[in-house]
């Protein structure tokens, strides 16, 4: 998806006020203006992953994978997601414009942390 939001960072969004500025961000290219989509924060969070602007249509998000880790009764869980980024070869035929790829994901809610970790192949 191209994003209004052309600087690479990963966001978690657990409250509704932050969701409407992250979804206002993010969908400002769009004409008409998007809704903003209902998420209920007092079970499920929202996952933003955006890659940063991008010299042509070859880049985009690969596969995702949600892996929850949890220490110990004790400890708060630390959700794991790791995201696939996939970088074109100098010689791969894509489109001449610049683009911001964006995935954003509603899950269940946690209260532990979450690490973004990004790993690439190329094509």
């Amino acid at each position: 998806q191209n994003s209004g939001i052309s600087i690479a960072q990963n966001l978690v969004v657990k409250d509704v006020n932050e969701w409407a500025r992250v979804w206002a961000l993010h969908s400002a290219n769009i004409v008409p203006a998007t809704p903003l989509p209902t998420v209920d924060f007092s079970r499920k969070m929202v996952l933003a992953m955006f890659n940063g602007q991008k010299p042509n249509g070859c880049h985009g998000f690969g596969s995702l994978s949600l892996n929850a880790i949890t220490p110990g009764t004790d400890s708060a869980s630390t959700l794991r997601v790791v995201h696939v980024v996939p970088l074109p070869d100098s010689a791969a035929n894509c489109t001449q414009s610049l683009v911001s790829p964006a995935m954003l994901i509603e899950v269940d809610r946690m209260d532990g942390s979450v690490r973004f970790v990004a790993d690439s192949f190329s094509y």
